[in-house]
């Protein structure tokens, strides 16, 4: 790791010029006095030796730390990291990893984002404020035995003091398609060792896993969260061919934990699932979708927090295996929660809708629907529970994980 310390220090292609301090490393340490700024600009482009690519960025101390992050990659198993520490006063950081994969019947990539601004001990008087993007494309045409799996992971954790703010915007999406093969899977590998650090509940191996931490004092806090997976899988007619898309511990997940003193927490989360197939033989889907957490609000005043869940599952065979799950925790106290469901498999829908809950010091809604081909007739159940009344809700759990 390359070492910079003075009051204007530059990590990245294109040197400020005079008086900065420059680096084109991508792993890279700043030091720059209270009133100095930290500055890295680190992009890294598809590469024919090796699959890795990693960013890693500390920047300690100055009035402004800015830091971003680009990444691409085609290769065939990508792997994407990006590790931001900042503990200025004031901390911008920009991630945006991308996976575009066409070639080969054997698919992989991760990508992994760990952003840390301020510190539990010393917060950011000026704020932070974070971007991030993960976007995973794969498609295949290849061979007769096909799979694609992605994995991706953004953990954050803000910390401010006085009137600083935290605001975090993240997107995380996957497209995977696949045509011809008889034995196809997308999403069908566990991901509980790579979302080991992130997903800490049910599911633990979600393919899309984002953790935020936002604590504040006198400022408020600020979180958007959009996660989308779309699986396309076209297969041989062969009554003997295979397809599976997701896994019952895959999926998505989100946790989000916000604490002001005297500010305001607001929390806005989407997440969405669409997975289709068509081809002959044996057919299963299985869709797990969750967040944000039962502990998700503290503090503060006319807190609110808004979660929009949705799968759809379609699938050519009458006895398909599909089997959709929601699941919405939230706590805010003082403030107002709202969950909203749709699932949908070929034979059977549901909607579950919270309304707002004001004052909402527990509210979870779980909405679960399975295909005949699991249950005869198949069918939906929906739950909600309020306050401290949480039957329901383990028990939905303890289903899942016993599944």
């Amino acid at each position: 790791m390359v070492r910079q310390v003075g009051l204007r220090n530059y990590a990245g292609p294109n040197c400020p010029g005079a008086g900065w301090n420059c680096t084109a490393s991508t792993r890279v340490l700043q030091i720059a006095a209270a009133d100095g700024q930290n500055r890295v600009e680190c992009s890294v482009e598809p590469t024919i030796v090796g699959a890795s690519q990693s960013c890693v960025i500390l920047q300690i101390g100055g009035s402004s730390n800015t830091a971003r992050c680009v990444m691409r990659s085609s290769m065939p198993e990508a792997a994407q990291l990006c590790d931001i520490t900042q503990t200025g006063a004031s901390n911008k950081a920009f991630v945006d990893q991308s996976i575009d994969q066409k070639d080969g019947s054997e698919q992989a990539g991760t990508q992994k984002a760990i952003v840390k601004q301020g510190t539990d001990s010393v917060g950011s008087t000026g704020g932070n404020e974070l971007h991030l993007n993960q976007d995973v494309k794969q498609q295949s045409k290849t061979g007769d035995l096909q799979s694609q799996n992605a994995g991706q992971s953004a953990i954050v954790l803000q910390f401010s003091a006085g009137s600083g703010e935290n605001s975090a915007h993240l997107d995380q999406s996957q497209n995977q398609k696949l045509w011809g093969g008889s034995n196809q899977a997308q999403n069908g590998a566990d991901q509980s060792g790579f979302q080991s650090d992130c997903a800490t509940s049910f599911p633990t191996g979600a393919n899309a896993c984002a953790n935020v931490s936002q604590v504040a004092v006198d400022g408020k806090n600020d979180n958007h969260l959009h996660q989308s997976i779309d699986e396309d899988a076209n297969g041989s007619d062969s009554s003997s061919a295979f397809q599976r898309q997701g896994s019952s511990n895959g999926g998505l997940f989100g946790k989000v934990h916000q604490v002001t003193a005297t500010a305001r927490s607001e929390n806005r989360v989407k997440q969405s699932k669409n997975l289709k197939m068509k081809g002959g033989g044996s057919q299963s889907q299985d869709d797990p979708v969750r967040c944000c957490g039962t502990a998700s609000q503290e503090g503060g005043a006319g807190n609110k927090e808004d979660i929009d869940q949705s799968s759809s599952l379609s699938a050519s065979q009458a006895n398909a295996f599909q089997r959709a799950d929601l699941l919405g925790d939230s706590r805010s106290v003082p403030g107002t929660c709202n969950i909203s469901q749709k699932a949908k498999t070929d034979d059977n829908s549901a909607s579950n809708d919270s309304g707002a809950v004001s004052p909402c010091p527990f509210l979870q809604l779980g909405t679960s629907c399975t295909s005949a081909g699991i249950e005869t007739p198949g069918g939906c159940t929906t739950f909600q529970e309020t306050n401290n009344d949480r039957v329901a809700g383990l028990n939905f759990l303890s289903t899942k994980l016993r599944g």
